[in-house]
């Protein structure tokens, strides 16, 4: 994970759930992304569609895109 060779404390997945664009669910790549991060320590930010946040006390990891399925 490019965030763990630089050393990232937080990351965020971007540009996923807009659009269509292949065969797994719409929320495979969050899933598949938090589960790495959480295995590395590494702290998700993950904010719901259009929400906004302060980057010093960024909103903890709820998975809210499971509520969608």
């Amino acid at each position: 994970m490019a965030a763990e060779i630089i050393g990232a404390k937080r990351v965020m997945p971007i540009h996923w759930g807009a659009f269509s664009l292949s065969n797994h669910g719409w929320d495979d790549g969050p899933e598949r992304f938090a589960d790495e991060a959480e295995k590395r320590g590494i702290s998700v930010i993950a904010p719901h569609i259009c929400e906004t946040f302060d980057l010093d006390a960024p909103p903890v990891l709820t998975r809210w895109w499971k509520a969608y399925n």
